[in-house]
This record gives C-alpha cells, sequence and structure tokens, in this order.
C-alpha cells in the first residue's frame, strides 16, 4: 500500500475539519516553546495543522501533521499569541484556532555576561625577556 490517504485526496469534503481546542504551551524559554493542542472530533480528515503567530500581520510560524510544534528563536522577555488551523486534505480550513497568548521570560544570565572583543581591540603582547647572551657552544651566562 503505496498512500493509505490516497482515498481522502481525491475525495471533496463538504464541511471542514473540526477546529482544534485546548492549545497549551510547555517547555517555555526564554527563546523557545512548544505549543500542543487537542484535534478537533469530527468534519473532514486532518491532513496537517499551520500554525500562525497571532500578530498584524500574522506570520506562518510552521506546519505539523503532529497536535505539537516547537517554536525556537522567540525574542526573550515579549508577548506572542499563536493559533492553530487543521487543514483537510482539499485545502479546507478549519472554522475557528485554537489559541493562546504568553510572555517569554526575560534572559536570565548565569554569571556575568559575555561582551565579545571589539573589532580592532586587541589585548596587549606579553612581556617577553630579551634572548640571553651566547658565548660559545655550551656557555651560557646565568643572570
Amino acid at each position: 500500500m503505496a498512500n493509505s490517504n490516497a482515498f481522502y485526496y481525491s475525495r471533496p469534503f463538504a464541511e471542514p475539519p473540526a477546529s482544534p481546542t485546548s492549545m497549551q504551551i510547555s517547555n517555555l524559554t526564554a527563546t523557545s516553546v512548544d505549543p500542543s493542542w487537542t484535534p478537533g472530533i469530527g468534519g473532514a480528515p486532518v491532513a496537517y495543522y499551520n500554525v500562525w503567530q497571532a500578530a498584524a500581520p500574522g506570520y506562518w510560524a510552521g506546519q505539523t501533521t503532529e497536535p505539537w510544534l516547537s517554536l525556537q528563536n522567540l525574542i526573550p522577555d515579549r508577548a506572542y499569541s499563536f493559533q492553530a488551523f487543521a487543514v483537510g486534505f482539499d485545502g479546507q480550513y478549519s472554522d475557528l484556532p485554537a489559541g493562546i497568548y504568553f510572555n517569554t521570560p526575560p534572559l536570565v544570565y548565569s554569571s556575568q555576561p559575555y561582551y565579545p572583543p571589539r573589532p580592532g581591540c586587541y589585548p596587549p603582547p606579553p612581556y617577553y625577556y630579551p634572548p640571553r647572551p651566547y658565548y660559545g657552544k655550551y656557555n651560557y651566562s646565568s643572570w
């Protein structure tokens, strides 16, 4: 059996997929979060989920076939709102999205923050002692 969903691709649906519900977040850090949701019951079969950042203008955050998504590269100490839409095999979106609103925590340094060196600013060279005088094959002076 090459494709178990071949039946759904060729069949038009009169109704969209059921809307996902109960969106939650887990593993919240200053720069990442894992939103998850409960798939809706009923409606057309779901091909995948589209997740959008619900800000003006809305940004596409990702696509997944599972009811969760890992989001990276968030800005620390900022408010975010995301929505998940179910998309059917014929391209119809669910009527209502599952949504969540949260704040990323501020970035906390465990020690002094790292500041990279500025271009063109180098540390002074270490002090080198002058070479010791050489007085023959095995004759070294002692200072």
